[in-house]
């Protein structure tokens, strides 16, 4: 092996800190089918990483199923379940047609009104649950991220080059984010402070940081800055920082990985009130029943006789689509925005948390890779001082030429 390949797999292995391997994972667990690019963690679970627009802008997008809520087998439970209860009331309204002429309960406008009301307040609801989910990705998940990479580029640069501090200030914000997706796949507090050790077959923590930070308490995902805070007071009263307006810099920046933790857990916390969403729930339901039962009355009533053949057929299926296929619409909306609420389970849709960990350690990386690999002009001490002198020059000289 050249010395290049051998250098070229060291920073691998400082990047990836589960070595080539875990690389290679990352490569091959991409796949793009029909559109939609997927990706599978380490724990199996497969998540929607990114999607092509264009193609869902087209009529392409009516062969596409991968991650979309079409694939919930509840979803055409449901569907079924109307469907069945439209060809019930239809058959008996056709064969009881005598006893119901002149009755107006195809011409009720309760399902009109229904489906108003409940299309209003689902509209509301989507708007809450995707602001929630946006808070979530970005002033949660996106400055996590950003305070890991501000971090290195800031240490690294002005402080110190040290390769411990360094990864621990990586480690411990991915570590945080995988504690908050092990918080809501167990609901148990105990139960993620035994499985914490999973975080070294992963290689984040050590044994022994582990075993510190079970004897922090219930919240390990907040608790676990404090380490974070550590390394900054240890710069400090190493000497490393000495202008104070720089030390209140730093400690804004891991702050702010700490304030977006509470952000994540509070939100997840604190959904959408229970009376609101049950009335939400029960007020589709109805709204679903009721159109199956409108239209089943009304085909019964008014459609064609069997004999006419395919237009019997054809007023079926179009009578059966106008029952079903809206009742259809507001179940997934539903079952959407249940998914949006809580974007940390096994959900195809949730936040891809292992990806994220791994862009947090490249984003960092490459800020490192980048203060090493310097233009020439910078390499040559440009700016000059005023005195002609090179911007590198230390202050003992500057001292001296006084």
């Amino acid at each position: 092996m050249s010395d290049s390949e051998a250098s070229s797999d060291d920073v691998r292995r400082h990047r990836y800190p589960g070595g080539l391997d875990e690389l290679e994972d990352l490569r091959h667990a991409f796949v793009n089918q029909a559109g939609v690019t997927t990706y599978q963690g380490p724990r199996g679970l497969m998540h929607v990483v990114d999607y092509d627009a264009k193609l869902f802008s087209s009529i392409f997008v009516c062969f596409t199923c991968t991650g979309t809520v079409f694939r919930r087998p509840r979803l055409w439970i449901e569907l079924l379940l109307l469907l069945a209860l439209f060809l019930l009331v239809g058959g008996y309204s056709w064969h009881h047609k005598s006893d119901l002429q002149g009755s107006q309960i195809h011409n009720s406008p309760l399902p009109e009104k229904l489906n108003a009301v409940a299309a209003f307040l689902l509209a509301f609801y989507t708007s809450l649950c995707v602001s929630r989910w946006w808070h979530l990705r970005t002033d949660g998940i996106n400055n996590m991220m950003q305070t890991t990479s501000e971090l290195t580029l800031f240490l690294y640069t002005f402080i110190t080059q040290d390769k411990q501090v360094l990864s621990a200030i990586r480690r411990y914000a991915r570590a945080s984010l995988e504690i908050i997706l092990m918080e809501r796949l167990y609901r148990d507090a105990d139960q993620v402070l035994d499985d914490l050790y999973y975080l070294t077959k992963i290689n984040i923590l050590t044994e022994d940081e582990v075993q510190a930070l079970r004897e922090s308490g219930d919240n390990p995902a907040e608790a676990i800055w404090a380490w974070s805070f550590q390394i900054v007071n240890n710069l400090i009263k190493a000497g490393l920082i000495p202008n104070v307006p720089f030390q209140c810099t730093i400690i804004g920046i891991v702050n702010k990985g700490r304030a977006s933790v509470a952000l994540i857990r509070n939100l997840l916390d604190c959904p959408v009130p229970m009376p609101y969403v049950h009335l939400l729930g029960v007020l589709v339901k109805l709204s679903n029943i009721c159109s199956a039962f409108t239209y089943g009355v009304m085909w019964g009533l008014h459609g064609r006789d069997a004999k006419h053949g395919w237009p019997f057929a054809l007023d079926l299926a179009f009578t059966a689509g106008r029952a079903v296929l809206v009742p259809m619409m507001f179940n997934a909306i539903l079952t959407i925005n249940a998914d949006l609420s809580d974007p940390f389970s096994a959900d195809l849709n949730d936040f891809p948390v292992r990806k994220y960990q791994l862009t947090m350690e490249s984003d960092s990386d490459c800020y490192v890779r980048a203060a090493q690999t310097l233009p020439s002009w910078l390499t040559n001490g440009y700016p000059k001082t005023r005195n002609g002198r090179t911007g590198n020059v230390e202050s003992n000289d500057e001292g001296e030429g006084d």
